[in-house]
């Protein structure tokens, strides 16, 4: 995939400093690049909350008590036609992020199809 999320670091919001993440070009999130999921072509727009992990609401690889950050973000598949879609990722400290399966088929946790049955 060819669109990635970074990472930066802010004491006051108005000046950042960008963070150099594990992933090429020192992205943290890129493009899954793996057939049939909703974020094969690339990724954006991310929303990242810091967290507790708990029993309730577990962070996967991340023990109960522990920081844990949430990332929902957009990804974008261009397979078949342009579709995007909300993934959900999770990271202990804002940089090695793990994704989290949503329950569509493509992994994504929030579909066109899921939106049409709320709405």
């Amino acid at each position: 995939g060819h669109g990635a999320i970074g990472h930066a670091t802010s004491t006051d919001g108005a000046t950042w400093t960008r963070v150099s993440g594990p992933l090429t070009g020192g992205a943290v999130l890129r493009g899954s690049s793996v057939s049939g999921r909703f974020d094969t072509t690339y990724v954006n727009t991310p929303f990242v909350l810091r967290d507790v992990a708990t029993a309730d609401m577990p962070c996967p690889g991340i023990n109960a008590g522990d920081v844990c950050y949430r990332m929902w973000y957009e990804g974008v598949s261009l397979e078949s036609s342009y579709k995007f879609r909300i993934g959900h990722a999770v990271s202990a400290d804002g940089l090695n992020w793990t994704r989290v399966s949503g329950a569509h088929s493509t992994g994504a946790a929030l579909a066109e199809n899921a939106v049409s049955r709320a709405m």
